[in-house]
């Protein structure tokens, strides 16, 4: 399930607490094989909830709840 995100701009990495890396804290497309980061709803106990999907080629490697981010940073209009 996919959702419209609330900023018609492609993600271009994510900043996330540094324990749940163990390194930078940033997940970058083009960088360690990120190919694209997407936004999804994922269905909740009584709403659905926003996710972000880390992919690396045609393979989802990590999906964060948006609310545990630190910050999203967009890139240019498609």
């Amino acid at each position: 399930m996919s959702v419209a995100p609330s900023v018609n701009q492609p993600i271009a990495m994510i900043a996330l607490p540094a324990s749940s890396l163990g390194g930078d804290g940033y997940m970058a497309v083009e960088h360690h094989g990120v190919t694209r980061i997407e936004e999804v709803l994922l269905p909740g106990y009584c709403a659905d909830i926003p996710y972000i999907r880390v992919w690396r080629g045609g393979v989802c490697r990590a999906e964060f709840p948006r609310h545990q981010l630190l910050g999203i940073y967009y890139g240019d209009p498609a």
